[in-house]
């Protein structure tokens, strides 16, 4: 979670904080009790997410979406690329992925994704592709849901041509 604070409204959290110049950033990790550590970095956008991404263990990018990475499973992005470029044995890859995505997080949109190009055709990974961009961008879809559609955009990257 990142919060602002107003210290000159609240001067006894600033006093607390040791915040005696404006702006002053302060990040507080889990399980700290009260110890703050003070930002010295660049005030800019893209330095500012790497901070918070190293201090908080996430991925993300300045945008708010998952890095490129997040969702993503080498095994299963392998088996993506051969089911893409072996028509004739798709069928053999959907197997293959469902074993392989038994037990991970997100390896069930490796398989759904097989299933729609096997039913839809190739073309599905562009149209769906942009439906779920339309999503993200949306303003009014809730965060958690931005999350879900940022990691099916990037599991479904696998099946783009290279």
């Amino acid at each position: 979670m990142i919060a602002k604070v107003d210290a000159d409204a609240h001067k006894s959290v600033g006093t607390k904080y040791g915040v005696t110049g404006f702006p002053t950033l302060k990040f507080f990790g889990l399980g700290v009790s009260g110890e703050a550590q003070t930002y010295e970095g660049s005030r800019d956008l893209a330095a500012l997410v790497a901070a918070v991404n190293e201090r908080a263990g996430t991925k993300r990018t300045v945008d708010g979406l998952f890095a490129a990475e997040v969702g993503r499973i080498s095994a299963l992005d392998e088996l993506a690329e051969y089911f893409m470029s072996k028509k004739s044995e798709r069928a053999d890859y959907v197997k293959k992925a469902e074993k392989a995505a038994a037990g991970t997080k997100t390896g069930s949109w490796y398989v759904k994704f097989m299933q729609a190009i096997v039913k839809n055709g190739d073309d599905w990974v562009g149209k769906e592709e942009l439906r779920l961009k339309g999503y993200v961008s949306d303003k009014k879809t809730d965060a958690k849901k931005i999350d879900d559609f940022s990691i099916r955009l990037n599991v479904l990257q696998a099946f783009k041509a290279k």
